[in-house]
Order: structure tokens, then sequence, then C-alpha cells
């Protein structure tokens, strides 16, 4: 297991990165969609770096939590995993910031990002008082990996008939959806830090929330390739 220092400055790394790409999504929201309804092959390349990387570590989880293997193993699987996907992640939000900024889109406080503040820390102190059963967190998150392929075997599709379509997907919901999951995942590093009950609450939530944004924007997409075969 990593130290606990190093737990706690990825947790704060992810946290600032994830909180600048979430207040852009929000404070721009009216604006951005669709320029990132446009950006369909960067979307694509996210999509299969996130999507490949929550897999992996879905699938480290589900093994050390289901499985009576080499625990050792198990575990080092386990953090490997998770530190890909944190460093993906991290990655996202920066790239994704500084495009913005580069774009023209500005911070700023709004309601909404106010909102999403609150709710997070309203989150982390619940299931610090009312921890979720393991159980339940592997099979929310093996729900999302499901989502997560067949999400990325649309988007696969979707970018061959791109330039074909007059009104693009508006996939502003998708980078939401993204930028929510990898607050609560930075959450799950302080929580491991401070010793708080909420990891697996906090795990359930994002992978939760993850799948609903990916399923508003399924059901799109799927409708449009249908059209399209």
């Amino acid at each position: 297991m990593l130290p606990n220092e190093i737990l706690m400055y990825m947790g704060l790394l992810l946290f600032i990165a994830s909180l600048a790409s979430l207040n852009i999504l929000l404070f721009n929201k009216d604006e951005i969609g669709e320029v990132m309804s446009n950006k369909v092959r960067e979307f694509a390349k996210i999509i299969y770096a996130v999507g490949y990387s929550t897999v992996f570590a879905w699938l480290a989880g589900t093994m050390y939590v289901t499985s009576r293997g080499d625990r050792e193993v198990l575990a080092v699987m386990m953090e490997l995993s998770s530190t890909i996907l944190w460093i993906v992640l991290l990655a996202l939000n920066i790239f994704f910031t500084i495009i913005a900024l580069k774009a023209g889109f500005k911070f700023g406080l709004c309601r909404d990002f106010i909102d999403a503040l609150t709710y997070s820390a309203v989150v982390v102190l619940f299931f610090d008082s009312f921890p979720v059963d393991v159980n339940l967190g592997v099979m929310i998150s093996t729900v999302c990996v499901v989502t997560i392929l067949y999400f990325m075997s649309l988007i696969y599709t979707y970018k061959s008939i791109f330039e074909e379509l007059i009104i693009p997907v508006n996939l502003y919901e998708s980078f939401l959806g993204l930028a929510a999951f990898s607050l609560l995942v930075s959450l799950t590093y302080l929580a491991h830090f401070f010793n708080l009950q909420a990891v697996w609450g906090l795990i359930s939530v994002g992978y939760l929330v993850l799948t609903i944004a990916m399923l508003y924007t399924v059901l799109r997409l799927r409708d449009v390739v249908r059209l399209a075969a």
C-alpha cells in the first residue's frame, strides 16, 4: 500500500485538477457544450484512455475483493491499476483545462459549482457515518464497466459518421460526468489518508455518476448510429 503522505498528495493534486475542469464546465455550460461536441476524435481518445484504465481498476478491485488467490499479488495489481487510473484522470483534467482556457473559457463562481462542492461534502460525511458494503460497490462498478464498454463501441462507430451529420450529438454530459467521477476518485484518496469509512461509498457514487452520464449520451448516440446504419 502506498504511504499515507503519497495518497494525500495524489488526492490533493487530482482534487484541484478536477475542480478546475468542473468549474469551467459548469461556469461556461451554455457555450462549451457545442465546442466539445465538435471535438469527437479528441473525445474518443479520452474515452478510450479512461475506459481501459477504469476497466483495469474494476478488474483488479473485483479480484481483490472476491478472489481467494495470493492477496499480496492482488493488492499490488489493485494499487497499480488505481495509480494508472489516477494518472489518466489527472492528465485528462490538465489537458482539458489548458485547451478550454486557450479557447477563451474562464473560471468563475456559479450556483451549480457551489452545489457540486456541497454535494461532495455531504456524500463524504454521509458515507463516513453509513459505510457502503463492498459487494454493492462491486455491483455498481460492474454496471458502469459494461456501460463504458458499450459507450466505447458506439463512439468508435460515431467517429466514422460524424462528418456527415448536420448537428452533432451533444457530449457535454459525458464530459461533466468524467469531471465529477474524477472529483470523487480524488476524495477516495483523501478519505484513505484521513482514515474515513467513506471510501467504498465514494467509489460507488463515482461509478454511479459516471454510468448515468454515459447512459445519457449512449441513448443519443445509439439513435444516431442506428439511423446511419
